[in-house]
């Protein structure tokens, strides 16, 4: 069974799961985080939150040992000890694996959701091409990829890695060019007990995957982790939080799908020096200093943007917009919030094709609150946030003042 525990940044979904570890050591558990002051280094032997939180369940981190963290990681699931690893390695998990977390009963604690689908960005679509001309794969009926083992069974050049995912089956074929890497469902379907604690689930593209393959899931009674309901998080948030307005909406042709990565790289250079004005004036008016803002916008385009008084500084003031779960920004109270965010178009039309629609606002929505939460509004103290994007305003005003 899969128990999703929905609740907004800061409640303590985190400690709700530790304590239920706490309560229920006769168990042995696999925690996956997305990073590794979480999980700890297992290569440097450094311990994360969970190991000094949880001495007493005594949480193994896989290491490369010469033949890779995966290797490890099997040994420690059949010596049945308790482990800590990160979404990347995650990834990675083969059919030995699946059967060894079966077969010795782990209870699975995913914190954040996976993406569980993305574009497999190092092919193209001349090599695809390239891949089905010289018989290097096979499609089957429902574009799963298989790999010609009789015709190439020692490929390990340019598409080696093509090879190792056909391996694992997680590898499909969409619109006849496009290479779709899927995390192969097995894992969630066999273990009796799967814990994600996350918020938005049904924003995320681990849902979606989840009904394309027919895997069940439920939510968690919140109270029975002590989680704060998320009205009254709601409440301090609406007290503490500032919406600034964005007056170059005035100045140029802004529309719901201004801001996105696409309108960035359309962007002319006068446009872009328009955005660049208007957050140097923000930080001018309210005569903020690098240790007070912290903002975004995509990576690509960050030269572009960066301006006087929010380039520099420890931490520098600038996060990448999708990050999660630092507290190094919890006493920066201005926020300059520069993007339109939109699920990769492939990613979608894929699911789509598969019967399912990508909840793209509910999307937007979560990236943005998990942003803006790593500032003080958090913790209810005072903030100021400028969006520019009118999409995103509005999907935050209609989450903050509506039931």
């Amino acid at each position: 069974m899969i128990n999703i525990v929905d609740a907004v940044c800061g409640v303590g979904k985190t400690t709700g799961m530790f304590g239920m570890m706490r309560s229920n050591t006769h168990r042995s558990y696999l925690y996956i985080s997305l990073f590794l002051d979480e999980v700890g280094d297992g290569n440097k032997g450094v311990p994360g939150r969970i190991q000094k939180e949880l001495p007493e369940l005594d949480f193994k981190m896989p290491k490369n040992l010469g033949e890779g963290k995966l290797d490890n990681l099997k040994g420690l699931i059949e010596s049945g000890v308790n482990i800590a690893s990160t979404h990347s390695l995650f990834s990675m998990f083969d059919m030995e694996v699946v059967e060894l977390l079966v077969n010795n009963g782990y209870v699975l604690i995913i914190d954040e959701a996976v993406d569980c689908i993305h574009v497999h960005e190092d092919t193209n679509k001349s090599d695809v091409q390239a891949l089905i001309a010289g018989e290097f794969i096979h499609v089957d009926v429902d574009g799963c990829l298989s790999w010609n083992e009789t015709k190439y069974p020692s490929h390990s050049g340019k598409y080696s890695d093509i090879r190792d995912s056909c391996a694992l089956g997680n590898l499909y074929i969409y619109n006849n060019v496009i290479l779709i890497w899927e995390y192969p469902p097995t894992l969630l379907r066999l273990l009796d007990d799967i814990f994600i604690a996350t918020y938005m689930f049904e924003g995320s593209i681990m849902s979606s995957w989840l009904k394309v393959n027919d895997i069940e899931y439920s939510y968690v009674d919140n109270a029975v982790f002590g989680l704060l309901d998320q009205e009254v998080v709601k409440q301090r948030v609406r007290g503490c939080l500032e919406l600034l307005d964005a007056r170059i909406i005035d100045k140029l042709n802004i529309n719901d799908n201004s801001f996105s990565s696409t309108w960035y790289k359309n962007a002319r250079n006068d446009t872009i020096a328009e955005v660049k004005r208007a957050m140097v004036a923000c930080v001018n008016t309210h005569k903020a200093k690098c240790g007070d803002v912290f903002w975004t916008t995509f990576v690509a385009h960050r030269g572009r943007l960066q301006g006087k008084g929010y380039t520099s500084g420890n931490p520098e003031p600038f996060l990448p917009y999708n990050t999660k779960a630092t507290n190094n920004y919890r006493d920066r109270w201005l926020c300059m919030y520069t993007v339109n965010i939109f699920k990769n178009p492939i990613e979608t039309g894929y699911l789509r094709s598969k019967g399912v629609e990508f909840n793209q606002e509910l999307y937007a929505l979560s990236e943005m609150i998990q942003f803006i939460f790593r500032g003080s509004c958090r913790a209810g103290k005072p903030m100021k946030l400028l969006i520019l994007s009118p999409r995103m305003k509005r999907l935050l005003q209609e989450w903050l003042y509506n039931e």
